[in-house]
């Protein structure tokens, strides 16, 4: 399929999708696209409002190839903050400034693939550093095709509108009347009173509401710090280990030629998982949450060239606390290893990942 001429419909339509801003406002987020992209769903939390490549088809597919999407996920999120700092991205291979909705559109590679998208914070500026974005396979770099697909994400992005529904919702203490006429004091006396018992009411159902909400934060921080987190895209398919003895997690380490600086204390392995990008490339993936300084992280472990990223969610939260992954891809296919400049299989790390499954 990446050999064949991308088909350009003469008409579009619209998508659309309901998102939650601050304090519970709710979004209408739409853009138009050509009709050659049919709607499909993902199961990834990272992409949203996606449309697939399926010029013949009612509907697109989760992993149907070309693709455009909204999209949350580390690479994005991470150009999107560098550049916000410096004014440029590592890595971005064409990057044009934009005034208004979007910060910038740029080209980068994307893993295996390649990514031409429009950064920007989504639902008024509450979700920072999103992308509309289009993937796409890297034979269309510099061909016709790629640019088809790029035409017809300037399309969409020109299209890209925000519609507040609702706002975040108050509650209005609700006035008092004061009565007329001859009845006169003892009404006004009986209201008063009456005023006085709602307000009593209402302060301790406050007080209690507040107590419920600050027991479920903290409820919800407690489930959150003994559970597993997951920074990479998951699809469902995958093989994850999750639990090591100091043993197994220096194994890990040492076979991803990873080290862990003297100074973060709090960092450690969180998991290690495999998963398969498609029928000829195989991931290998290990991840890293409580490290403080990533950058520092990433010097430490500069020899390495692929696989650093930062989960966005968590630098977005706090600032304080980073979780990092690391990932090696392996081709079976040695053609498609010289084209793609991808590792063959890795007997160490495929053996080790073995043992840890096996328990052995």
């Amino acid at each position: 399929m990446h050999n064949e001429e991308i088909i350009i419909k003469n008409a579009s339509h619209t998508v659309t999708e309901e998102e939650t801003g601050s304090n519970e406002s709710l979004y209408r987020l739409s853009y138009r696209v050509n009709d050659a992209f049919r709607e499909g769903k993902s199961h990834a939390a990272e992409v949203m409002m996606l449309c697939t490549y399926a010029p013949d088809e009612e509907y697109g597919s989760e992993d149907g190839m070309p693709y455009i999407a909204v999209q949350c996920d580390d690479p994005v999120y991470c150009a999107a903050e560098q550049y916000k700092e410096t004014g440029s991205f590592e890595g971005a291979l064409d990057i044009v400034p934009l005034s208004g909705r979007f910060l910038f559109m740029a080209r980068m590679r994307y893993y295996e693939y390649m990514m031409y998208f429009y950064a920007f914070d989504r639902c008024g500026g509450y979700w920072e550093n999103n992308g509309l974005c289009l993937v796409y396979p890297e034979e269309y770099a510099g061909t016709e095709n790629e640019k088809k697909l790029m035409s017809i994400l300037d399309e969409a992005a020109e299209s890209y509108r925000e519609e507040l529904i609702s706002k975040g919702s108050s509650v209005p203490a609700d006035p008092v009347t004061s009565p007329s006429g001859a009845a006169g004091s003892s009404v006004m006396k009986t209201v008063a009173e009456t005023a006085s018992v709602i307000r009593k009411v209402r302060f301790w159902a406050k007080i209690a509401l507040l107590i419920g909400i600050l027991a479920f934060l903290a409820f919800g921080r407690i489930r959150d710090h003994f559970s597993v987190h997951h920074l990479v895209q998951l699809r469902g398919d995958e093989e994850i280990i999750s639990e090591f003895t100091p043993e197994e997690e220096q194994k890990v380490l040492d076979a991803f030629d990873v080290k862990i600086p003297a100074n973060e204390t709090g960092a450690r392995l969180s998991s290690f998982m495999h998963k398969r990008m498609n029928e000829k490339v195989s991931s290998y993936v290990i991840e890293i949450d409580g490290v403080e300084d990533y950058d520092a992280f990433f010097r430490a472990n500069s020899g390495r060239s692929l696989g650093q990223s930062v989960n966005e969610a968590d630098t977005r939260q706090n600032r304080k606390k980073y979780f990092i992954t690391y990932n090696e891809h392996f081709a079976d296919d040695e053609e498609y290893r010289r084209k793609h400049d991808i590792s063959g299989a890795d007997a160490e790390i495929e053996k080790l990942f073995s043992e840890l499954s096996s328990g052995t």
